[in-house]
């Protein structure tokens, strides 16, 4: 891919202590939040190179759009459910609702820190896009003159820098995603544009969009900056809104909002049963477990739960008390496969388990291995 060197801002060398100084993981099972946060582990550790195609997005300077194309929805007003699409499955982004208000969205990360996009929808005839520009980045972190701030402070930094949501919007630049709306405005898909496909494009004709080369030692890292303007985005957009690869539907990561307040489904199965959803209230089940309102609750094909997050402390039925905010997974015989204990706990085999100890057990009921916090 042939590139237009542009002068770009430098990010500093502090770039990877960020990453791995800002998010550290301990993951004990393999949960819907646990493999989420273990393909950021990857990603964040290896600079990009993990699970979530952080590094197939495009980037730009300029705005994706030009001032007429914009479209106002206020049907889109409020709070609004998170989750990720990762490999197909839906998995919970964070607790608080994000909130969408005055072409700004309020993000939040599960320990409820701020981040705030400024978001512009737009149309090009039949199809939808969102801009999407962080707004609260604090530019002085990313000015080289400021190396002893950066040096005496990481974790200033890292929180003051970047929340969940902010690391995929890692620079104060502009990405753009193709929207799907319901037509009863409850439910939005968020998808990239992918920049392996941008970059197929630009190999037919290179000088279509001029990017910064990643190379260049005054350029951000590690991905290549676009540098086109919103007239040149917006011809290319309306030409290939409607290529498959460019906005592709296996996209490894998309975003689903779901409007807050009602009741969703997230998945089916062909026979039409939940394979996922969500309520907006507590739901407390005949076993007398209590699932946290606004998270998935997963389900077999038959219809039974094998996947919820507890909303309370619990005592199952095999006399165990289960941590509050936790996941709960089970084994289709009904057989808890794992939980946190919420109290110390006797075993059947006599032995005194202490709380916080996540245990995993086998479909017989057994406990095959147990951790601590």
């Amino acid at each position: 891919m042939r590139t237009k060197k542009t002068k770009g801002w430098r990010v500093s060398q502090v770039t990877s202590a960020v990453w791995t100084g800002r998010f550290v993981f301990t993951v004990n099972w393999a949960t819907a939040t646990a493999k989420l946060y273990l393909c950021l582990l990857v990603l964040l550790s290896s600079i990009f190179a993990g699970c979530i195609d952080i590094d197939n997005t495009v980037q730009s300077l300029n705005p994706f759009y030009t001032d007429e194309a914009v479209v106002e929805f206020p049907q889109l007003e409020g709070e609004w459910l998170s989750f990720i699409v990762l490999d197909g499955d839906v998995l919970p982004m964070n607790i608080k609702p994000w909130v969408f208000e005055d072409n700004t969205v309020k993000i939040f990360d599960e320990d409820r820190t701020v981040s705030v996009a400024q978001t512009k929808f737009f149309q090009i005839e039949d199809s939808y896009f969102a801009d999407i520009i962080m707004a609260n980045f604090n530019l002085d972190l990313f000015d080289d003159s400021n190396d002893d701030m950066i040096s005496s402070d990481m974790n200033s930094l890292t929180n003051a820098a970047f929340t969940f949501w902010s690391i995929f919007h890692w620079r104060p630049v502009h990405l753009v995603y193709k929207v799907q709306i319901d037509e009863e405005h409850t439910s939005l898909v968020l998808a990239p544009l992918s920049l392996d496909w941008l970059g197929k494009i630009l190999e037919e004709n290179p000088d279509l969009i001029p990017l910064i080369d990643p190379s260049d030692p005054d350029s951000p890292l590690p991905l290549p900056l676009a540098n086109a303007t919103s007239a040149t985005w917006m011809s290319l957009l309306k030409k290939y809104r409607n290529e498959e690869e460019a906005f592709p539907s296996d996209q490894i990561f998309k975003v689903l909002l779901k409007k807050s307040g009602k009741p969703h489904v997230l998945q089916s199965y062909e026979n039409g049963n939940p394979q996922a959803s969500v309520f907006p209230e507590d739901r407390e089940f005949s076993d007398g477990s209590q699932v946290r309102t606004n998270t998935p609750i997963y389900y077999a094909e038959n219809g039974q739960i094998v996947r919820l997050m507890l909303n309370r402390d619990w005592q199952s039925p095999a006399g165990l008390w289960l941590k509050a905010g936790t996941w709960v997974e089970y084994f289709e015989n009904g057989h808890i496969k794992h939980a946190t204990l919420a109290q110390d706990w006797e075993s059947p085999k006599g032995e005194l388990i202490k709380a916080g100890t996540t245990l995993e057990f086998s479909k017989d009921g057994k406990i095959k291995k147990q951790s601590s916090e």
